[in-house]
């Protein structure tokens, strides 16, 4: 046992933290079990429920910092595509719960078009602006670099030729 106050406070603080992160690790088992039994039977409402359950419990783990934010952010993308549809059997399902439409051919072709266009060489003096379907990109001006010496090398060089002459 400690002798020192400070390492005394410090024990009961690290006690209570750790029951605290054992709650939300168990909130977060419970959830996901939850969910993977949902899974099986297959009711899509029921899952897109248990989904969204388990993504607050996760959320509140990173928030207190039980886990981190990456591990969090990893899950959420993992349980996205199980609330909005995305990847379900049935295109329209997808396409109902994210609000996107699917690109049809005349756009993948547009796409490759772009892809293969030659882009015009940037000058110094002014940027090149390009407009692509319905885009407008422009290149940056190549930056300059300065040739001027630093105050460090000028210094040096003051006090190399200052011994020479001596």
């Amino acid at each position: 046992m400690a002798n020192i106050k400070s390492s005394k406070k410090s024990i009961r603080k690290i006690a209570k933290r750790t029951l605290r992160n054992k709650a939300e690790k168990s909130r977060i088992k419970t959830a996901s079990k939850k969910l993977e039994a949902l899974k099986e039977s297959g009711d899509a409402e029921a899952i897109k429920a248990a989904a969204k359950a388990l993504m607050s419990v996760v959320d509140k783990a990173g928030k207190h910092g039980v886990w981190h934010e990456n591990k969090v952010n990893r899950i959420k993308g993992r349980l996205t595509p199980l609330i909005f549809g995305v990847g379900s059997k049935k295109a329209g399902d997808a396409t109902e719960a994210t609000g996107l439409v699917p690109p049809s051919a005349e756009d993948a072709e547009a796409t490759v078009a772009i892809e293969t266009s030659e882009v015009p060489e940037v000058t110094a003096k002014k940027a090149v602006a390009k407009t692509t379907a319905g885009k407008k990109t422009v290149a940056k001006r190549p930056v300059a670099k300065k040739t001027v010496a630093s105050k460090a090398t000028a210094t040096k060089a003051k006090k190399s030729s200052s011994k020479k002459s001596e």
